[in-house]
């Protein structure tokens, strides 16, 4: 019996010690860093050039923001009645008329111009933009343009004003977060040309004009905000490298595990592999948003990413953290392709209300090509619905038309 215990004993030092063995060998490995990498210019923020005089950013701060948003979404199925339930509201709080009139004043200038004004050095800490107002401002001039929408033409100025606004944001929008402002106003701008169209069939063809999306600044604001997004990431590897691995937060104690692994992390985080991984990466993202057809970019981007990152006995923490966080990213680009693939659709939805109706069908069908004839179905009914890209659909822009009267 004790000759047993003697050989399960010294297995188990001998297993103890070879984990041990394992976990130094894989230290080692760990504890030294690359070589500082050189960081690409096309993956930085470039300086502020717009004087505030010229920034409409500023021409909305003037006016006291308001304290009730007014949300164009989640109105399915009928968007009239729940636009024209909430209006009164809208218009009748405080600071209303003076916020409207700032904002109705952005149409007198002879250029729209918008730059979001970020620090030299942008940080998780980095105050964001009051994006809100730039929301509420093409909020306002889409509301004035539904209401119009009774008296037909009367309602184009006003989603003229809207249109002029939302492209003016989408052209400067430099960060992630200001692009993604963009997609909602464009969106918020299909859903409204929906609710007229359907009001209105007669303006189709006009309205499909103010519809379109332009691939070419989609694509230029897309490489802006992965620019962006990439040096937000630089600094913040470099932040964190500096920081105590083990520092306590006011409130939050660190757990046990946390207090075993903190040191490891501290050693493996390695800030100039990071930056090398995420040049490599963030270069690819780059290139593929150049190469391929927005409306198809989501598949490329799950196409491909890099098998290599995940455990790897070297650089191991880098890779995981990036093989956890990449996939993230995909969404982005789903709601980029959704918002062109909405806008081809809602184009085309408008433009057949000039044709007749019983051949209005057949005629959308004839039109359709690429990703979005793969994806829009056009009921025997008339009604029409897009298949987005992302799993739960799309609430922010229209993927269902009805059939509109002829």
């Amino acid at each position: 019996m004790m000759k047993t215990l003697k050989w399960l004993a010294g297995g188990l030092l001998a297993l103890f010690l070879l984990c041990a063995l394992v976990l130094g060998a894989w230290v080692l490995s760990n504890v030294r860093d690359a070589e500082p990498p050189s960081w690409p210019p096309e993956l930085r923020v470039g300086p502020n050039r717009l004087a505030e005089a010229d920034n409409l950013h500023h021409a909305l701060l003037v006016p006291k923001a308001l304290a009730r948003s007014f949300n164009l979404r989640m109105c399915e199925p009928d968007c009239s009645t729940a636009w024209r339930r909430e209006l009164p509201a809208w218009r009748n709080q405080a600071g209303a008329a003076e916020f409207f009139a700032a904002c109705e004043a952005l149409d007198q200038r002879p250029r729209l111009q918008y730059e979001e004004p970020l620090p030299t050095r942008v940080t998780p800490s980095a105050d964001l933009p009051p994006y809100q107002l730039l929301v509420s401002c093409s909020n306002h001039l889409l509301l004035q343009a539904f209401e119009h929408a009774d008296a037909g033409r009367d309602a184009l100025p006003w989603l003229q004003q809207a249109d002029r606004l939302g492209r003016a944001v989408q052209q400067g929008a430099r960060t992630l977060i200001g692009q993604m402002i963009a997609t909602a106003l464009a969106g918020n701008q299909l859903l409204v040309l929906r609710e007229i169209g359907q009001l209105r069939p007669e303006l189709g063809p006009e309205l499909a004009t103010l519809a379109q999306a332009s691939e070419q600044d989609w694509r230029a604001g897309m490489l802006r905000w992965i620019g962006a997004q990439a040096e937000f990431g630089r600094n913040l590897i470099e932040d964190m490298a500096t920081q105590a691995p083990c520092a306590e937060s006011e409130g939050m104690p660190l757990g046990l595990w946390a207090r075993l692994t903190c040191p490891l992390q501290g050693l493996g985080w390695q800030p100039n592999y990071q930056q090398q991984l995420a040049i490599t990466l963030w270069g690819r993202l780059r290139t593929l948003a150049q190469q391929h057809p927005l409306e198809t970019l989501p598949a490329a981007v799950r196409a491909a990413t890099p098998a290599e990152t995940g455990w790897t006995w070297f650089h191991t923490i880098p890779h995981v953290m990036w093989a956890v966080a990449q996939p993230a990213w995909t969404g982005y680009f789903e709601r980029t392709a959704d918002l062109l693939l909405s806008s081809q659709a809602t184009v085309l939805w408008l433009q057949a209300q000039a044709q007749p109706a019983a051949t209005r069908a057949d005629w959308a069908r004839a039109q359709l090509q690429g990703e979005l004839a793969r994806r829009l179905t056009i009921t025997p009914e008339g009604g029409w619905s897009l298949q987005t890209w992302r799993s739960q659909g799309a609430k922010d822009m229209p993927v269902h038309w009805p059939a509109t009267r002829s």
